[in-house]
């Protein structure tokens, strides 16, 4: 499996009929309900915060807590 392609343009994002309704790069379009989207949110959130270091090659130690499923 080849790796994903990083995209530098954010997603456009809409709430219609209920659902969140994300359109991202080539097209994609992805539809949650509202928990899964602010559930989503936390998690892009979370990862974004840890990105930058990683690619400055100060990733912290791997973590196996964050592996486990969030309640």
């Amino acid at each position: 499996m080849k790796p994903n392609k990083s995209h530098d343009t954010p997603s456009d994002v809409d709430a219609e009929a209920g659902q969140v309704l994300v359109e991202g790069p080539d097209g994609i379009m992805i539809s949650f309900t509202p928990e899964a989207a602010v559930e989503t949110g936390h998690r892009l959130q979370g990862s974004a915060s840890k990105a930058p270091d990683q690619a400055d090659g100060k990733r912290p130690p791997f973590d196996a807590q964050s592996l486990l499923p969030r309640r």
